[in-house]
């Protein structure tokens, strides 16, 4: 008697289970996007990469958090995360264009800084058109920004 009354319990519980918001492809370097549709498989060398980058999908790195090292002077797909960017924050020493990976096209800079906020607000207008990044080690020249 008391296991159908369970079997329901557990079902219902199961349904009921909060999800949370999945991200299938993380970003990934063009080059590795046109290499494997070109010929199947990935054959290139991978270039040598120092630091990464932690991004998400909502503001103070809540919601679907995601950390990669990635090629460095080299345009990087979003994609999924692509006009869904609420935090991006670059490792130490490394310094970020969030954009289009276009000169043409409008970009933030972004560089890591403990005391800068690192969130992206949706009120921004170019938040939405956002497709990819490109890092480099930042240039250390003596001259203080402030």
């Amino acid at each position: 008697m008391h296991l159908p009354l369970l079997l329901l319990a557990l079902a219902t519980s199961t349904l009921a289970a909060p999800t949370t918001k999945y991200h299938p492809t993380p970003p990934t370097p063009y080059n590795y996007i046109a290499q494997t549709k070109a010929s199947g498989i990935a054959t290139h060398l991978a270039k040598r990469t120092t630091g990464g980058v932690t991004l998400s999908d909502g503001v103070g790195f809540t919601g679907d958090v995601w950390y990669g090292v990635l090629p460095l002077a080299e345009c990087i797909a979003l994609n999924s995360y692509a006009g869904d960017l609420g935090s991006f924050q670059p490792d130490e020493g490394l310094e970020c264009y969030l954009g289009k990976c276009n000169d043409d096209e409008d970009f933030a800079d972004l560089f890591n800084n403990s005391s800068e906020d690192c969130d992206l607000p949706a009120a921004y207008p170019w938040i939405g058109k956002v497709e990819s990044f490109m890092c480099f080690t930042q240039i250390d020249t003596g001259i203080s920004d402030k």
